[in-house]
């Protein structure tokens, strides 16, 4: 396989203006904004509850709590051409990716022996390797 983009580490920041229920703490509306708290491409349900919410029609029963900064930090993964169909492959999971055709990698992109081969040695069934990929990725 060749890598056609590496895996990286990504920071994307967005801003969301909060409005929180005096009797509900934690509970209320937030409207993604600008660092500046202007609001805009609100899809036309969050539109009408923003403009309810700005407009007062709440009265003091909701309560401004300014703008909030969020930071997610996730992992773009690695993006591999499948040696036999040469498609795309994100190279997602640790221990093994499959490609549409249906040929493995590795998350390295090493291409893996046919699943039917697996486990000879080991004596691991597929449920044994799934089950370990995923425990992987959960820590």
């Amino acid at each position: 396989m060749k890598i056609l983009t590496e895996a990286k580490f990504v920071e994307r920041v967005s801003y969301y203006l909060y409005f929180e229920w005096v009797d509900r703490p934690g509970a209320g509306y937030a409207f993604e904004c600008d660092e500046h708290g202007n609001v805009s491409d609100l899809h036309e349900l969050a539109e009408a509850n923003y403009r309810r919410v700005v407009s007062g029609a709440y009265g003091d029963k909701l309560v401004a709590q300014g703008v909030q900064r969020r930071v997610h930090r996730f992992r773009d993964p690695a993006i591999g051409r499948c040696d036999v169909c040469c498609r795309r492959v994100p190279l997602t999971h640790a221990l093994v990716n499959t490609c549409r055709c249906g040929a493995e990698y590795s998350g390295s992109g090493q291409r893996l022996a046919p699943r039917s081969e697996w486990g000879k040695e080991t004596g691991e069934t597929d449920a044994d390797i799934d089950r370990a990929n995923h425990a992987f990725w959960r820590g």
